[in-house]
């Protein structure tokens, strides 16, 4: 399986720098410029089948990458953004994020999806697409934390001992064999 994995477009709790976690968030103006961007850089890329995160800001990102492409789309819920809880919607800067992804630390926040859950998740969304489609080419429409557990899954730890070796920027193309 070859997976093409992209982040969404930009939001405005992006620009603001605002956790979103599961919060349904628009793109913005930038983020739609973005997605579009991306989907010419894509244009001659064969894809067989696209997942993608049902938030909106996923679900406008894939829109506008496979416009006019006969391509079938799966939303799952196993590629949405980690559950942040009451830490959702507040300013990063103001957060204490230390522990937020260490395997096995207690969720700090009230409502907190933990490391092992969302890592599982992911994971197991991972394998499903695998078993279902090994020998294909696939795009994965996603969240910046889901593009550090896709690291993981692929890659292992990061050399550097840094989740954000993994972390994609807006509407970055990633690609990943298995």
């Amino acid at each position: 399986m070859k997976l093409l994995l992209i982040r969404h477009g930009q939001t405005e709790w992006n620009k603001l720098h605002l956790l979103q976690g599961i919060h349904d968030t628009e793109l913005s103006a930038e983020g739609m410029e973005q997605a579009k961007a991306a989907a010419l850089s894509l244009k001659d890329t064969h894809i067989d089948v696209a997942f993608a995160s049902p938030l909106k800001r996923t679900r406008i990102t894939c829109g506008l990458l496979l416009e006019g492409r006969d391509v079938p789309v799966f939303y799952d819920d196993r590629f949405r953004e980690r559950i942040f809880g009451e830490a959702e919607g507040r300013p990063i800067a103001e957060l204490d994020l230390s522990e937020t992804w260490t395997f096995g630390a207690k969720p700090k926040y009230e409502g907190m999806e933990s490391t092992d859950e969302f890592y599982g998740r992911v994971a197991a969304g991972l394998d499903a697409i695998y078993a279902s489609y090994p020998d294909s080419t696939v795009l994965l429409v996603t969240h910046g934390g889901v593009s550090v557990a896709v690291g993981y899954y692929f890659l292992g730890p990061p050399k550097s001992g840094s989740r954000k070796e993994y972390y994609l920027p807006n509407c970055v193309v990633r690609e990943y064999e298995k």
